[in-house]
């Protein structure tokens, strides 16, 4: 071989690999077709007269300024920023105004947990605390019972992370001091009337799950649905209950469809809202780049990787409970929920590191959540039926035998288990270490 020849095969390999870095550098994918007819999808009008969800974003309002037209103010400013591109450090300072915001009076006590009672026990015990939170709290309450008259729950998405937040935490202690209102009332022999509330509680929160577009606000649901179910089911094993009362309970407890415990139109909205968010980030990078980003980002393969993720927790969140778990351990075995280093980093890696970061190892445990909260309904459930068939603790676990079929573990079809020492009955999550549980 003479000098000549070698001298053409380096130059030859020098001039492929020029060719394969220059083209790594400036290819990108294209667009995902699923993630284009998603993005492409319309949605309904925000701003709305009868969106809830406005009302939830202004809801601790100052007192003399309504909650929607809080709400309305903070959206249409967001709006604004949006379309001329603006610093959004500076719309923040503009609708962030805690100093004026009401906030909840009091100290709220916890329920339900290993050390602390009921609210019928509470209610009993301390009618001059409720009494003061019901004094000091009046214009969230009264803000709190309006809610149920909104017909729609509509969460913006195309704003991304840029998008306010509402502020649960008034909310949730207003739904709280307004089932202690009601507990005070079983306690004074209107059993029927607290049960009433209960259900109108209950009916709202069910509508909030089926409507909610974003984990956050599915989350929360949830929460508050589980204190719903503990306390109709204290309400109504508290003492042998009439037809007009067992139809308003078994009302609460029916079995959730599923769009209440599903967490796949929260995480589809997820995926709209977080593309939403990167195309933010992207148009604000192109105003500080330097050129070298897009050899190192790639818009189309971040966007579609991020995509290609929700669509495998959708999916997965689209399962029932049994299908769920089998998955979770395949997962867990097999090391699934890792992401490894593949071709796609080559041309876009600063993209797939991204991902990698945003990635949710633990959005299993947030579908989880909506699975468990049925297996609670389950348990509220059969602490009602027990009562109602007068069961005694050494007839308990055959009790719970016994209604397995349609009332056992959500995750493995076996009867709940009764603990004779704490007075409880329950089934374990799906590692199998943490029961979830309701004292009989």
């Amino acid at each position: 071989m003479t000098a000549l020849t070698l001298k053409r095969m380096k130059f030859a390999i020098i001039l492929f690999y020029l060719s394969l870095f220059v083209g790594l550098a400036l290819y990108d994918e294209k667009p995902d077709p699923e993630l284009a007819r998603e993005m492409a999808r319309p949605l309904p009008e925000i701003l709305e007269p009868g969106n809830a969800w406005i009302v939830f974003l202004g809801f601790a309002s100052p007192e003399g300024v309504t909650p929607y037209v809080r709400g309305e103010e903070m959206i249409r400013k967001l709006q604004g920023a949006a379309l001329t591109d603006n610093n959004f450090v500076e719309f923040y300072k503009s609708v962030v105004d805690s100093k004026s915001e009401l906030s909840f009076q009091g100290k709220m006590p916890s329920f339900y947990g290993t050390k602390d009672g009921g609210m019928l026990t509470f209610a009993a015990e301390h009618p001059d605390e409720i009494a003061a939170l019901l004094r000091n709290n009046r214009v969230l309450l009264s803000r709190y019972e309006s809610l149920r008259t909104y017909p729609r729950y509509t969460e913006p998405l195309d704003y991304g992370y840029v998008t306010p937040s509402p502020k649960f935490s008034p909310l949730r202690s207003a739904q709280r001091t307004r089932l202690l209102q009601l507990a005070a009332r079983a306690g004074q022999g209107d059993v029927a009337g607290a049960l009433a509330g209960v259900r109108e509680d209950a009916e709202f929160w069910r509508f909030i799950a089926r409507s909610s577009t974003t984990l956050i606000s599915k989350l929360i649901s949830f929460s508050a649905l589980n204190i719903d179910l503990r306390f109709a089911a204290e309400l109504g094993a508290h003492r042998p209950l009439n037809k007009q009362e067992m139809e308003i309970v078994r009302d609460i407890l029916r079995p959730f469809d599923n769009g209440e415990v599903s967490l796949a139109g929260a995480l589809r909205g997820e995926a709209r809202y977080g593309q939403r968010g990167m195309e933010l980030e992207i148009r604000q990078q192109a105003k500080n780049s330097r050129g070298l980003d897009s050899l190192l980002f790639k818009a189309n393969a971040t966007r579609n990787r991020m995509y290609a993720d929700s669509r495998d927790y959708i999916r997965l969140a689209g399962m029932n409970p049994q299908k769920f778990a089998l998955e979770v351990k395949k997962r867990e075995d097999d090391n699934k929920g890792i992401r490894r280093i593949g071709i796609p980093f080559l041309y876009n890696p600063a993209g797939e590191i991204l991902t990698m970061i945003g990635q949710s190892a633990g959005m299993p445990k947030y579908i989880e959540k909506g699975h468990n909260l049925e297996g609670l309904r389950r348990l509220s459930t059969l602490k009602v039926l027990s009562r109602l068939e007068d069961v005694p603790p050494e007839r308990m676990q055959q009790f719970l035998d016994s209604h397995s079929r349609e009332l056992g573990n959500p995750y493995t079809g076996a009867p709940m288990t009764w603990d004779s020492k704490k007075g409880s009955i329950s089934f374990t999550d799906i590692s199998g270490e943490k029961p979830i549980d309701i004292i009989m």
